[in-house]
């Protein structure tokens, strides 16, 4: 019996899914340092199905939530459903505001879901390695960081089982070298090796109640 093809997972522009206009331009990202994890905090149940209509009105749902929080669009430059659909969000080139004070040199990728309370589906995980392998020019090789796993932010992002999935794939072990910096700096890469596992203890945020305040660096 043969192998089964892999098919390309399906991408949505922001035009497709209905994204507004960007209130001000969006800044440049600047050279790229490495990738951060999100989750909407939501139960995926709160999508209201599978079809990309369902999704990209939960898409226009999460921007809407952003814009009330004074950005410009949405945050992101990824959003990934349960089904393994991708939405795209921000341009590559630009500044997400995605995490407060660590927005340049970064990528923002969110999953649909509550990860404290459910386990992200195969599709959304295997997506998640095609924007990483496919779709971010650079980015292999580059860490994938917890939003948590950052100095300054006061949250559980992206979940408990997101990070027990970076801890699996020996990328969710930055939390000590990054809670003891003062900002990521010039690669988090050269920190990798000093940092050590231990525990983390943040309250509950509400869905991308930290991540920044502003389009800015901070």
């Amino acid at each position: 019996m043969g192998t089964q093809p892999q098919t390309d997972p399906e991408i949505v522009s922001v035009a497709l899914w209905g994204g507004v206009r960007p209130r001000l331009p969006f800044p440049p990202r600047g050279a790229l340092d490495h990738l951060v994890l999100h989750h909407t905090a939501y139960r995926s149940s709160r999508i209201g199905g599978t079809s990309v209509e369902a999704q990209s009105r939960h898409m226009r749902e999460l921007e809407r939530w952003h814009l009330e929080r004074g950005f410009s669009a949405i945050g992101y430059h990824f959003v990934i459903s349960p089904t393994g659909r991708i939405f795209r969000g921000r341009p590559l080139d630009r500044m997400g505001a995605h995490v407060q004070g660590h927005n340049r040199g970064t990528v923002g990728i969110c999953l649909m879901g509550d990860f404290e309370r459910e386990r992200p589906t195969v599709a959304a995980l295997a997506a998640l390695a095609g924007v990483r392998t496919r779709l971010i020019p650079g980015a292999t090789g580059l860490p994938l960081v917890g939003h948590r796993e950052h100095s300054g932010q006061a949250t559980l992002c992206p979940g408990r089982f997101l990070m027990e999935y970076l801890a699996e794939t020996n990328e969710g072990r930055l939390g000590a070298a990054l809670e003891s910096s003062v900002g990521l700096g010039s690669s988090v890469r050269e920190r990798r090796s000093s940092a050590r596992s231990r525990p983390r203890t943040s309250a509950r945020s509400t869905p991308e109640s930290s991540p920044s305040r502003s389009d800015s660096a901070g």
